[in-house]
C-alpha cells in the first residue's frame, strides 16, 4: 500500500518542479485576431529606419531571381513588405505575423520557432556532411562554414572566415575564395541601429553569424552585400542593393480587422482540423462537453469504484492528474490524496486497470522493463475505452509509447493498423475529446519539433499553454528553459 502511495504521488510530483520566469507566457496567443495583439500592446509612434533593399540571385536550383522589399527597424518591431506580403517580427510580443494585403486573415508564429528550427537543421547538416565526407561525395564541401552561412547559426561561435579591408568595404575570404563583399554605406547608424539590423539579417537574410557580428559591431548600413551561398550539389551567387536609406516615425503596421488562419484551419474535416477546432472552443470557453471539475471527477471515480468499474476509476484518475494535478499539492491536498489513492489501489489490483497504469509507465520511461509491443497490442485493442471518461488517453499513451520504442517499427503489423499512422493524429484525437490540459500539446509539440516542423510545434506549446491555466505545474513549464536559453544562445534573433 506504501508503495502504491509513492508511486501515485510521483504522477503528481514528477511535474511540480519550478520553472524559469523569463520566457514562459504566451503574450499574444496564437489564434487572437490583429485587434487583440493591437491592443495587447503599445501603439506609440516610433523612430524607424526604413530602406529598399533589391535581392538578385543567379546559379540557384530556380535561375535568376530578383525582388524588391521594403524594410522598416524599430525599436519593438521589424517589418517587411514585398509585392503586397508583410512579414511582421514583433520583438514586444515575441510573435512573427504575415499577411497580405488583398486577404482578411493573418498567420502568428511564436517567435522561437525559427532559431529553435536552425539549430537543429544545423545538426542535421554536421550529420550529414560526415555521411557524404565517409562516402567521398567528390561534389560536396563540408567545409562547416557553408550550412552555417546558409542557415545563420552556429553551434560555437568561431570566426571562420578572413576579413580584409579594401577601398569601399570589406571581404571575407573562406582560403583562397571571396564569399562575401560589404561595399559603401547607405548610412551612418547608432548602436541601437547597428543591433536591429543584426537582428534584421538573422531572421531574414542568408549569411553567416561572424559577418553579422561585425555588422553589428558596426556603424553603418552597407550599401551593398555579394554572398556566397552553397548547398549540397549547389552554388549560387546573391547581391543586396540597398537604397533610400530615411527614418520615419510609424506605429505598429498591422492592420485591425484581421482574423487567425487558425479559424480557417480548424474547419478541415481531419484529425488534426477537429482537434484544434476543439482547443480553439476551449479557448473561447464554447467547448462542448465542458471541462468537468475536480470534484465532479471524484464523484465519478467514487461511483464507478463502488459498481466495480476499475478501468473507469484509473481513466479518472488520470484525467484528475493531467488536468488538476495541483489538487494533490495543494491546500486540500491531504484531503484528496486520502479519498484517490484508496480508489486508486483498489482500480489497479483488476488486470486490465493494471495494463492501462503499467502502459503509461512504459511510455514515460524509455527505461522501465517490460513488454513494450505487449502493452500497445493492449492500447490498440482497448477500443471499449473510448466510451469512457477520458478514454481516448489511450491514444496519447500509444504515441508516447511509439515514439520512445526503438523498435517500434517491427511492431505486428496489426497494431499499427489499429491506430492512426501518423503519430500527431494520436495527440489530436485525444485533444478533439479533451482539450483542457497542457501536458497533451507539450506531446505533440514535442513530436512536431523531432519532425523538423516547428511552427506546428510551437503551435502546440502555445495552444496548450493558453488554455491550460495551471500549465506550469505540468510538463510545459519545462519549455520556458528551453526558450531561455535560446534567447541566450542566439540574442541576434530577439
Amino acid at each position: 500500500m506504501r508503495s502504491l502511495t509513492r508511486l501515485a504521488a510521483a504522477v503528481v510530483a514528477a511535474s511540480s518542479f519550478a520553472w524559469p520566469t523569463w520566457a514562459a507566457d504566451v503574450l499574444a496567443p496564437p489564434h487572437w485576431s490583429s485587434d487583440q495583439v493591437r491592443a495587447a500592446r503599445s501603439l506609440n509612434p516610433e523612430l524607424a529606419l526604413v530602406f529598399d533593399i533589391r535581392t538578385e540571385e543567379t546559379g540557384g536550383p530556380r535561375g535568376k531571381q530578383v525582388k524588391s522589399t521594403t524594410v522598416a527597424l524599430a525599436p519593438t518591431f521589424t517589418h517587411v513588405v514585398e509585392a503586397g506580403a508583410h512579414t511582421l517580427l514583433d520583438h514586444a510580443l515575441c510573435r512573427v505575423f504575415t499577411w497580405s494585403d488583398d486577404k482578411p486573415i493573418f498567420q502568428s508564429f511564436s517567435c522561437y520557432a525559427l532559431p529553435a528550427f536552425l539549430g537543429l537543421e544545423l545538426q542535421n547538416r554536421r550529420y550529414l556532411a560526415q555521411v557524404l565526407t565517409a562516402a567521398k561525395a567528390s561534389e560536396v564541401d563540408a567545409n562547416p562554414y557553408w550550412p552555417e552561412a546558409e542557415l545563420g547559426v552556429q553551434d560555437e561561435v568561431k570566426d571562420r572566415l578572413q576579413r580584409r579591408q579594401v577601398p569601399d568595404g570589406a571581404e571575407y575570404r573562406l582560403g583562397n575564395e571571396v564569399v562575401v563583399k560589404v561595399q559603401g554605406v547607405a548610412t551612418s547608424l547608432s548602436g541601437d541601429e547597428s543591433r536591429a539590423l543584426a537582428r534584421y539579417f538573422a531572421n531574414s537574410q542568408t549569411l553567416h553569424p561572424q559577418v553579422r557580428r561585425d555588422l553589428k559591431s558596426g556603424s553603418a548600413l552597407p550599401a551593398r552585400l555579394e554572398i556566397e551561398i552553397r548547398m549540397v550539389g549547389t552554388a549560387a551567387h546573391k547581391t543586396l542593393t540597398i537604397t533610400n536609406a530615411r527614418r520615419i516615425e510609424m506605429s505598429l503596421p498591422l492592420p485591425g480587422g484581421l482574423t487567425s488562419d487558425l479559424y480557417e484551419r480548424a474547419k478541415a474535416e481531419t484529425v488534426f482540423g477537429r482537434g484544434l477546432r476543439q482547443a480553439l472552443a476551449g479557448i473561447d470557453g464554447k467547448a462542448k462537453p465542458e471541462k468537468p471539475t475536480f470534484d465532479a471527477l471524484l464523484a465519478s471515480m467514487k461511483d464507478a469504484s463502488s459498481e466495480g468499474r476499475s478501468s473507469d476509476v484509473m481513466l479518472l484518475f488520470l484525467a484528475m492528474t493531467q488536468q488538476y494535478g495541483g489538487e494533490f499539492s495543494g491546500p486540500r491536498g491531504q484531503t484528496v490524496r486520502s479519498q484517490v489513492i484508496p480508489l486508486f489501489t483498489k482500480a489497479k489490483a483488476d488486470a486490465a486497470a493494471n495494463m492501462l497504469w503499467d502502459s503509461g509507465g512504459l511510455a514515460g520511461d524509455a527505461q522501465a522493463p517490460g513488454d513494450r509491443e505487449a502493452a500497445a497490442r493492449f492500447l490498440a485493442n482497448a477500443t471499449d475505452l473510448d466510451r469512457m471518461t477520458f478514454g481516448t488517453f489511450r491514444y496519447v499513451t500509444y504515441a508516447n509509447l511509439f515514439r520512445m520504442t526503438s523498435q517500434a517499427g517491427k511492431w505486428d503489423a496489426a497494431i499499427r493498423n489499429a491506430m492512426p499512422v501518423d503519430i500527431v493524429d494520436n495527440y489530436w484525437m485525444h485533444i478533439a475529446a479533451y482539450p483542457w490540459a497542457g501536458n497533451v500539446y507539450k506531446d505533440v509539440g514535442d513530436t512536431y519539433y523531432a519532425g523538423y516542423d516547428p511552427m506546428n510545434a510551437w503551435l502546440a506549446f502555445d495552444l496548450g499553454r493558453t488554455i491550460d491555466p495551471d500549465w506550469r505545474g505540468g510538463v510545459l513549464s519545462g519549455l520556458a528553459a528551453y526558450e531561455d536559453q535560446l534567447r541566450l544562445g542566439e540574442p541576434d534573433f530577439f
